[in-house]
């Protein structure tokens, strides 16, 4: 059994979103400020190197974290703030590990394992993403992945106890 997915992976999505918007989308710019307009419209003013511009819109999407989003919104909806701003992140660090199939041998078993809080290591666990989301992209018979979740002190892993760390590295070698 595996979950579905876009066959190019996220790629495939924004790919394709690129390809619809065309010149819609404005990259490495930054927003200063939402305003609604009398007509109901949104006028965005945002930074970029060229300068600052204002962009109209019938419609705004906010895909940001919430503190941003309730900079963005004080002026507009004071109310939400307070919500956004108290909304937490949690400190997980995400390690990619790359195997050769042939350098395991096979994959193992199932999707991937937890490791219990009693156990006293900040490892919340592995999942064997391939064994999820088959080998996939470019034509390469992309090598099956490992994804290693560790629970990282504000969201760094340059804390970890000894232990930890040669779990780390053994997981690495």
């Amino acid at each position: 059994n595996h979950l579905l997915g876009f066959r190019q992976g996220m790629e495939g999505l924004c790919t394709a979103l690129a390809e619809k918007l065309k010149d819609e989308i404005r990259l490495e710019v930054r927003v200063e400020k939402i305003t609604q307009r009398p007509d109901h419209r949104w006028e965005i003013r945002f930074q970029h190197h060229d300068g600052t511009f204002v962009q109209e819109a019938p419609t705004v999407l906010l895909a940001s974290p919430a503190h941003a989003a309730a900079q963005l919104l004080s002026s507009l909806l004071p109310e939400c703030v307070t919500p956004l701003s108290a909304v937490p992140y949690a400190p997980v660090t995400v390690i990619h590990l790359g195997y050769r199939l042939k350098d395991l041998g096979a994959m193992p078993p199932g999707f991937g394992f937890l490791v219990p809080r009693s156990e006293r290591v900040r490892l919340l666990g592995a999942i064997w993403s391939s064994q999820i989301f088959p080998p996939r992209g470019h034509g390469s018979g992309a090598a099956p992945l490992a994804k290693l979740l560790l629970e990282g002190h504000n969201g760094s892993i340059t804390n970890l106890t000894r232990i930890e760390r040669d779990l780390l590295m053994a997981w690495m070698d």
